[in-house]
């Protein structure tokens, strides 16, 4: 099992605010937990990226476990949660629209091994990465 400082280090390293400029751009914001087999909770991280426009490119986190693969598009975010073997769990695609309403979205996906990886992503006009234990 991989040890929560790793996820943290590997999560804050991959979500961070990838344009803070404080243009008017749309931010998407995002926040993950894990929840082992045996219920101990394992806070991930969260952060910012710019999303829409000349925006581009692949962010993320990929692990052991699992990966996050947030890929940028002129018109908004693919969200696509993998397993080990690369499998596709969950995939979910975010417009500019979408994230400029400031909606929420959270959502679960249950891993091989029997863990819960919790999502919430959200839209925001300024790149604020939520505190760790939000």
């Amino acid at each position: 099992m991989l040890a929560h400082s790793t996820l943290f280090a590997a999560i804050a390293s991959a979500l961070t605010c990838s344009a803070c400029s404080g243009d008017d751009r749309v931010y998407l914001m995002q926040r993950a937990y894990l929840v082992d087999v045996d219920g101990n909770e394992s806070d991930l991280g969260g952060g910012c990226e710019s999303v829409g426009g000349d925006a581009s490119g692949v962010t993320g986190l990929a692990n052991e476990r699992f990966s996050i693969i947030h890929s940028h598009e002129s018109d908004g975010v693919r969200i696509t949660i993998r397993d080990r073997t690369s499998f596709v769990l969950e995939e979910r695609f975010y417009v500019v629209d979408f994230l400029a309403s400031g909606m929420e979205e959270d959502f679960a996906v249950e891993l091989s091994d029997g863990s819960i990886l919790h999502l919430r992503y959200w839209g925001s006009q300024d790149c604020i990465p939520p505190d760790a234990g939000e």
